[in-house]
């Protein structure tokens, strides 16, 4: 994998339901996988698509904070849409980070630098 195979997984994985706060979600199945990784440095949010459900990409910190490491990054593509801004908003409210920068690319991206040890 364009010699990156040292230094990243890649985790390919299916949709299944999850609960959240009482919600359900429709994300993917990535616990088995996230148990062999270990701590997650980098994660990079980019599914699923908005066509699964409304504010689809929601469930990504919620369900992975426990699986990053104290100083991980969180990029968020697609960020110029109303529901990512909206799910950056929501993580802010819950969770600690470093650092939240927007990103001026081609389809925006936040990036998000997770604390845990405060």
């Amino acid at each position: 994998m364009h010699g990156l195979s040292d230094y990243v997984t890649v985790v390919h994985a299916k949709l299944v339901s999850h609960q959240i706060d009482g919600e359900e979600w429709k994300w993917y199945d990535f616990r088995s996988s996230m148990k062999e990784c270990g701590e997650a440095q980098m994660l990079v949010i980019d599914g699923p698509p908005t066509a699964v459900q409304a504010n689809a990409r929601d469930p990504a910190v919620p369900l992975l904070f426990p699986y990053l490491s104290s100083d991980a990054v969180v990029l968020l593509d697609d960020s110029q849409r109303e529901s990512e801004q909206q799910a950056v908003k929501m993580w802010k409210e819950k969770y600690n980070f470093r650092s939240v920068e927007y990103l001026p690319l081609e389809k925006g991206c936040f990036s998000l630098r997770i604390n845990k040890s405060a």
